[in-house]
Protein backbone atom coordinates (compact mmCIF):
# COMPACT_ATOMS: atom_id res chain seq x y z
CA UNK A 1 0.00 0.00 0.00
CA UNK A 2 1.02 3.21 -0.45
CA UNK A 3 2.22 6.26 1.83
CA UNK A 4 1.32 8.73 -0.80
CA UNK A 5 -1.21 11.69 0.15
CA UNK A 6 -4.48 10.70 -2.21
CA UNK A 7 -4.60 13.20 -5.41
CA UNK A 8 -7.49 15.68 -5.81
CA UNK A 9 -8.15 16.57 -9.68
CA UNK A 10 -9.54 20.04 -9.69
CA UNK A 11 -9.96 22.89 -12.45
CA UNK A 12 -8.31 26.10 -12.70
CA UNK A 13 -8.82 28.60 -14.98
CA UNK A 14 -5.45 30.96 -15.67
CA UNK A 15 -4.42 33.13 -18.35
CA UNK A 16 -3.22 31.52 -21.14
CA UNK A 17 0.58 33.25 -20.25
CA UNK A 18 0.43 31.74 -16.79
CA UNK A 19 -0.03 28.69 -18.32
CA UNK A 20 2.99 29.06 -20.86
CA UNK A 21 5.01 30.15 -17.84
CA UNK A 22 3.71 27.06 -15.87
CA UNK A 23 4.73 24.76 -18.60
CA UNK A 24 8.20 26.79 -19.21
CA UNK A 25 9.39 25.94 -15.78
CA UNK A 26 8.16 22.66 -15.61
CA UNK A 27 10.55 22.30 -19.06
CA UNK A 28 13.24 24.21 -17.21
CA UNK A 29 12.87 21.58 -14.07
CA UNK A 30 12.37 18.46 -15.83
CA UNK A 31 8.92 17.72 -13.58
CA UNK A 32 5.50 18.02 -14.17
CA UNK A 33 3.45 21.06 -14.65
CA UNK A 34 1.47 19.38 -11.60
CA UNK A 35 4.97 19.28 -9.22
CA UNK A 36 5.45 22.99 -9.76
CA UNK A 37 2.16 23.81 -9.34
CA UNK A 38 2.82 21.89 -6.09
CA UNK A 39 5.96 23.65 -5.25
CA UNK A 40 4.60 27.37 -5.54
CA UNK A 41 1.86 26.51 -3.36
CA UNK A 42 4.30 25.07 -0.91
CA UNK A 43 6.03 28.38 -1.23
CA UNK A 44 3.20 30.60 -0.73
CA UNK A 45 2.16 28.99 1.97
CA UNK A 46 5.74 29.16 3.49
CA UNK A 47 6.30 32.82 2.76
CA UNK A 48 2.51 33.50 3.73
CA UNK A 49 3.21 32.04 7.66
CA UNK A 50 6.39 33.90 7.57
CA UNK A 51 5.02 37.08 6.55
CA UNK A 52 2.05 36.87 8.79
CA UNK A 53 4.93 36.43 12.26
CA UNK A 54 6.36 39.43 11.27
CA UNK A 55 9.45 38.09 8.68
CA UNK A 56 10.69 40.16 5.75
CA UNK A 57 11.51 38.21 2.49
CA UNK A 58 14.80 39.62 1.12
CA UNK A 59 16.55 38.67 -1.79
CA UNK A 60 20.44 38.65 -2.27
CA UNK A 61 21.58 40.22 -5.24
CA UNK A 62 24.47 39.09 -7.51
CA UNK A 63 26.70 42.19 -5.95
CA UNK A 64 25.93 40.65 -2.60
CA UNK A 65 23.39 43.38 -1.66
CA UNK A 66 19.93 42.84 0.02
CA UNK A 67 16.66 44.01 -1.15
CA UNK A 68 13.05 43.39 0.61
CA UNK A 69 10.85 41.43 -1.45
CA UNK A 70 7.26 43.00 -0.92
CA UNK A 71 4.19 41.39 -2.41
CA UNK A 72 0.59 43.86 -3.43
CA UNK A 73 -2.29 41.80 -2.19
CA UNK A 74 -4.46 41.89 -4.87
CA UNK A 75 -8.26 41.34 -4.86
CA UNK A 76 -9.68 38.58 -6.97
Amino acid sequence: MSSETPKVKITAEIPETLLQTLKNLAEQRGVSANTVLSQAINTESFIAQNEAAGSKLLIEKPNNTLAQVTRKRVAE
